[in-house]
């Protein structure tokens, strides 16, 4: 038996405004149909590590993504449901914007939950418009039939925020895309900080790390989506074909896309591909640890990220595009002493829309805390603008 939140509610805070939990809008109109007619449906749910289930005790099971799976799953027992974990802990929607093809139009969804808001704080609201509309314009563009749901959940560092009924920054700029696109909005922070403020429920209880919630965390955040979908299943709504028209913005990352190692043409003196990935995030990387070895790779558009392993043995690079002076590059940081990630890193930004060439050089000087002076490259992440 779910003890579902009343997804129709605002939770008044004890000083401010009430927040809405929900902002139904365009709703969930054709998974729902999918599910009704008993067609195979594919759900997938595309965040960080909130997504992916950190701190839950089973992040497959006690998760939101597992329970909201379990939903589905039980609610239409005579279907088959595919549940797809597209998260990657400590990522926000920038990297988002480029993966979404690999890791969420390969899988040809029918509903993609978007969960950002976490990750994207403290990011320029510029930042965040053009990455979460160039997801929704991607995803709309593969298949306008594709329902969306962003997703809003919370960290303990937010809660004067909604003691002052005011949305952080990071949802206010989600919320400016989703009103755009008419996607509906399930914001689970609301009841997972009113349990916080009237005393119910105490922080740690919610999130041992003011972040990645309990196995009691999730389950508020799963009851208020579910609340949710209890009322889009139940609804009268028809299919649709969402809306794209012209987007907010024209930087808006809609034709983000990542180049592996496969499309970085010949591979230098002193650098090789590998296959085995320590993180699991990679099907190949492009590796160098020679000091002074050096790679070109040709690139279009005005954005420039790369995709990268930042382990225990991650050196220092220098990098230049078109040329230009030579950039150094420290990647090392706190954690990755202890263990291989997926990371993200901006490199350039603004450039000519037209070819460019980035060249990257291993340097022999490495952070005093690195063991080693490798460079692992799995992606590059451009924006070729769409003609």
């Amino acid at each position: 038996m779910w003890c579902v939140f009343p997804w129709v509610a605002s939770v008044v805070m004890q000083a401010g405004a009430p927040l809405p939990v929900v902002q139904p809008r365009d709703g969930l109109p054709n998974v729902f149909a999918r599910l009704r007619q008993g067609r195979p449906t594919t759900i997938v749910y595309f965040g960080g590590s909130i997504t992916a289930g950190g701190g839950a005790s089973k992040p497959e099971e006690t998760s939101y993504r597992g329970l909201v799976g379990r939903w589905f799953a039980g609610t239409f027992p005579n279907v088959k449901v595919t549940n797809v974990n597209a998260a990657i802990g400590g990522t926000g929607s920038d990297l988002g914007a480029f993966r979404a093809a690999r890791d969420v139009l390969a899988h040809k969804p029918d509903l993609v939950f978007v969960e950002y808001a976490v990750n994207d704080g403290g990011a320029p609201e510029a930042q965040i418009l053009r990455s979460m509309e160039g997801i929704v314009r991607q995803i709309r563009r593969a298949d306008p039939t594709t329902d969306i749901c962003f997703v809003y959940t919370f960290v303990v560092g937010w809660l004067e925020d909604f003691r002052a009924g005011r949305p952080p920054a990071s949802v206010r700029a989600d919320e400016i895309v989703a009103r755009r696109y008419g996607i509906p909005s399930v914001n689970v922070a609301v009841p997972a900080a009113a349990r916080l403020i009237d005393g119910t429920m105490k922080a740690d209880e919610f999130a041992k790390d003011g972040v990645h919630p309990t196995d009691a965390g999730y389950r508020i955040y799963a009851d208020a989506i579910i609340g949710f979908l209890d009322a889009q299943r139940t609804a009268s709504a028809k299919g649709m074909r969402h809306r794209l028209g012209p987007p907010l913005r024209p930087d808006c990352l809609e034709g983000a896309r990542m180049l592996g190692p496969d499309e970085m043409g010949a591979i230098g003196p002193g650098w090789r591909v590998e296959t085995s990935d320590p993180t699991g995030s990679f099907p190949k990387l492009l590796v160098a640890d020679t000091p002074g070895a050096e790679q070109s790779i040709r690139f279009a558009g005005p954005i420039l990220a790369m995709f990268y392993v930042l382990g225990p043995d991650t050196g220092r690079f220098d990098f230049r595009v078109d040329g230009g002076d030579w950039q150094t590059v420290d990647p090392f940081d706190q954690w990755a002493k202890e263990w291989p990630r997926a990371h993200y890193r901006l490199l350039a930004d603004g450039l000519a829309d037209g070819p460019h060439v980035v060249t990257f050089r291993i340097r022999a000087d490495r952070n005093p805390q690195s063991k080693g002076t490798v460079t692992r490259i799995g992606y590059l992440c451009v924006n070729p603008r769409a003609r």
